[in-house]
């Protein structure tokens, strides 16, 4: 409700976390120290196609892909250098019916329509 509660940790229950391969891993009641590394995450996913009340489920996550190949604050290597990506700049090339070619950017790239 927007105020600032302090809430003991027994009362919380954990519904979801968020892990990924390389991540190192400890079960939290074991009285011996049990710890390791994820080496694979399957996850269910629940897709609502746009416009649509339609829900898919379940959907793998391994079988979708992302719109864009790469998003703010993601690691890229090329050769020896590693970066991350602090910008992004998409840009759309339509190939006209007389073979000549447009590029706009995505927001341009947003106000067109079919004909």
């Amino acid at each position: 409700e927007g105020v600032k509660q302090h809430v003991k940790e027994t009362k919380l229950k954990l519904e979801d976390r968020s892990v990924v391969p390389r991540d190192v891993v400890r079960h939290m009641r074991s009285t011996d120290s049990q710890c390791g590394t994820v080496i694979d995450v399957s996850i269910d996913c629940a897709v609502k196609l746009i416009g649509t009340n339609c829900i898919i489920y379940p959907v793998n996550s391994k079988d979708l892909q992302h719109i864009w190949p790469f998003m703010y604050g993601d690691y890229i290597a090329y050769d020896c250098w590693l970066g991350k990506v602090y910008d992004l700049k998409n840009q759309i090339i339509l190939k006209l019916s007389n073979g000549a070619r447009c590029s706009m950017n995505t927001e341009d790239g947003a106000k067109l329509y079919d004909v």
